[in-house]
């Protein structure tokens, strides 16, 4: 299963739309409850945007990595910040890839599949 966290619900419905279509299980949250839920349905991947007004992707990658049931779990980091700085940032933080937006249905259904381990 994939968790996608963003502030934008048209993303969220894109992102569980273009993953459904793969036939990979996804379910979009809202970022104020989105410990909550990941917490609930330990998710293989989580699908998590950094620049969110309530709560900065980063705070919930330090959250899951910080947890001893999800400490494991797959994080993409999904942004709008394409500067080799942003990437670099989320991976030394603790994510284990990286994609930026726009990006296309291919690379993104890869990078998901990279997480089932």
């Amino acid at each position: 299963m994939v968790v996608i966290v963003d502030d934008e619900p048209e993303m969220r419905e894109l992102l569980v739309e273009m993953l459904d279509r793969e036939d990979i299980e996804a379910l979009a949250v809202d970022p104020s409850n989105s410990m909550e839920a990941i917490r609930r349905l330990q998710p293989e991947v989580v699908l998590l945007d950094i620049t969110m007004p309530s709560i900065s992707g980063y705070d919930i990658l330090e959250n899951i990595r910080s947890d001893p049931l999800l400490c494991d779990t797959f994080v993409i980091m999904v942004t709008g910040l394409a500067g080799i700085e942003e990437v670099a940032a989320g991976l030394e933080r603790g994510a284990d890839d990286y994609i930026t937006k726009p990006f296309s249905m291919e690379e993104l259904v890869v990078r998901v599949r990279r997480g089932f381990r």
